[in-house]
């Protein structure tokens, strides 16, 4: 699925500004979500509060401390991958290779989803997680975060103009040949057959604000990792990434 990228001078000047550009944005921005609580903080927070107030005010408010938790966590979870993916940008930017370490799968995965709950909520979707997998991956976790959160903001999106129930089933589990399996279906928008085949092209891109970069970065994490990916979609009746990478021992 590889391509090849042939530049005159000036876009080779362009593409090196942008990253020099980009690599300014990600330092400040890990700036930024360094200053930030994190989830313990907010949650120790507003255990004090609620330490203060009495059984009757505290049932009363139940509700909204369920509420003001899930946040917390749902805040936490964020500010921890956008520092994740800022150093990324800042190494890459330094020239430094790229490291990969042990990664345990399904705690990285539940933490992706827990940047994407609340949005999942407010737009009423039904996100189911089964993980049946116990794995440990040799892979970068910052680029397996970025694949994890592309494709759960792509199936949101996939179902944000969705009339009636709107489902996104995600899955982590093993088979026999010694190979991981991810997958997430959604019963959205889907993809026409014609476009199938150019998703994972960057810059190509069916969404109006879109800029063809999510799915290209999705592919490029699937290379990196020697892993295949699959798509089965139709028009309006949703689709279905699988992402395939091999297990080796450690």
């Amino acid at each position: 699925m590889g391509e090849e990228f042939i530049c005159n001078g000036s876009e080779k000047d362009r593409l090196v500004a942008i990253g020099v550009l980009a690599a300014g944005i990600a330092h400040d921005i890990n700036n930024i979500t360094s200053w930030l609580p994190d989830k313990q903080l907010l949650l120790l927070c507003l255990s004090k509060i609620t330490k203060t107030m009495g059984n009757e005010q505290q049932a009363m408010a139940k509700d909204s401390i369920l509420c003001l938790e899930k946040w917390a966590e749902a805040t936490g979870a964020a500010v921890a991958a956008i520092s994740d993916l800022c150093k990324l940008q800042l190494e890459a930017a330094a020239g430094k290779e790229m490291a990969k370490t042990t990664v345990y799968l399904p705690k990285l995965l539940k933490d992706t989803i827990a940047c994407a709950k609340s949005t999942a909520e407010k737009l009423e979707i039904q996100l189911s997680c089964n993980i049946l997998a116990d794995t440990i991956l040799i892979c970068s976790s910052s680029r397996m975060r970025q694949l994890f959160l592309n494709l759960i903001t792509n199936a949101i999106c996939a179902l944000k103009n969705k009339a009636g129930m709107r489902k996104i089933d995600i899955r982590l589990y093993e088979k026999p040949d010694s190979s991981v399996v991810f997958s997430i279906s959604d019963n959205g928008c889907g993809i026409p057959e014609n476009q199938i085949a150019h998703i994972c092209k960057r810059g190509f891109t069916t969404k109006r604000d879109g800029y063809g970069i999510g799915l290209a970065t999705v592919r490029a994490v699937v290379e990196e990792n020697n892993g295949e990916i699959t798509v089965e979609s139709k028009a309006g009746a949703g689709t279905t990434f699988k992402i395939e990478f091999p297990l080796t021992d450690l």
